[in-house]
């Protein structure tokens, strides 16, 4: 092995262990969020996905957060009660429903991860456009890749 291979692999090593880290952290952060305005952390992420991608329908959101469809016909039902949530009949195909955010939920939670994220905003300003957007591609890719080992478990 040279010693730029052996460099490189190194510092591939030292940056998946740095980034393990700070999953943790995001999973705590994740968890202490949730407690905060009262639901489960699978909850939040549900909330995620329908202000990131929009109405969905529970098969959609249930693949997303990966959940069975029973655990997430009861985490839609919880969502409902607390308001976060309004279930619509899909106006294409009545036999659907769509799950749409409702009430305050998206912005009590953009409420809690904005302070994160500015400040993770300003670690990004010492990288220059086509670092970000070297970063943003990894992220991407390893995004893809987990949610591979997510359906091979």
């Amino acid at each position: 092995m040279s010693q730029q291979s052996s460099a490189r692999q190194r510092a591939s090593g030292e940056l998946i262990e740095a980034l393990a880290g700070w999953q943790v952290l995001v999973a705590q952060f994740n968890d202490l969020v949730a407690r905060n305005i009262g639901v489960s952390p699978a909850e939040t992420q549900c909330m995620y996905i329908l202000e990131r991608f929009g109405p969905s329908t529970p098969g959609e959101l249930a693949r997303r957060v990966n959940l069975s469809t029973g655990a997430t016909t009861r985490m839609l039902d919880r969502l409902q009660n607390a308001g976060y949530i309004t279930r619509t009949p899909d106006p294409h195909d009545r036999r659907k429903v769509v799950i749409e955010p409702a009430g305050d939920g998206v912005a009590r939670i953009a409420a809690l991860y904005g302070p994160l994220n500015e400040d993770l905003v300003r670690l990004l300003d010492d990288f220059d456009l086509p670092q970000l957007g070297q970063l943003t591609q990894f992220a991407r890719s390893a995004e893809d890749v987990t949610s591979e080992h997510i359906r091979r478990i």
